[in-house]
């Protein structure tokens, strides 16, 4: 009697196939939204030593100590974002985030938009971040005007933070 792969293998099958052609997706995203950063004028140079990656973010340092600029893509959306982590302190991370909140009604207007600022319940790390809607990284027609909204967030997000950045005391 010979049979074929049961139900549960198809799916574990399924499932790698997805993983991979996303992944690969992903690659493709970065390396567009990389390329085109380094080819626009006046945009931020944060990223121009970073490679493309498969995962769903890439990230530079801010200069400071366990704080990063990321770049987010999911499925249906995207983010630009200042990733706070000290690994070993998570009330570290809370008071740098209260220090650049500090400076939100400077920042928020410098930026040109409204960020999400917290820190979720349970975890270590904190987040200032701004969501990009209607384009993931499904939407492969898309990613240039994705790619493009995405870096002129940074740029504009990187001249808003860095002062509050440069003025972080006893971190």
């Amino acid at each position: 009697l010979i049979t074929g792969p049961s139900l549960e293998e198809s799916e574990i099958q399924e499932t790698k196939k997805e993983l991979s052609e996303r992944n690969v997706l992903r690659r493709r995203f970065w390396t567009g939204l990389l390329q085109k950063s380094k080819q626009a004028k006046d945009k931020t140079k944060l990223f121009s030593n970073i490679s493309p990656s498969i995962y769903s973010h890439i990230s530079t340092s801010s200069g400071v100590s366990g704080i990063h600029f990321l770049y987010r893509i999911r499925r249906n959306d995207g983010d630009i974002c200042l990733y706070i982590d000290r690994k070993d302190n998570a009330e570290d991370n809370l008071k740098i985030l209260n220090q650049l909140k500090q400076s939100q009604e400077k920042i928020e207007p410098d930026f040109g938009a409204s960020r999400n600022w917290g820190q979720k319940d349970g975890k270590r790390a904190c987040t200032i971040s701004n969501v990009i809607d209607g384009v993931g990284w499904k939407d492969e027609e898309k990613w240039p005007e994705m790619q493009g909204e995405m870096i002129d967030a940074m740029t504009r997000f990187e001249v808003a933070i860095r002062p509050g950045l440069d003025q972080l005391t006893d971190v």
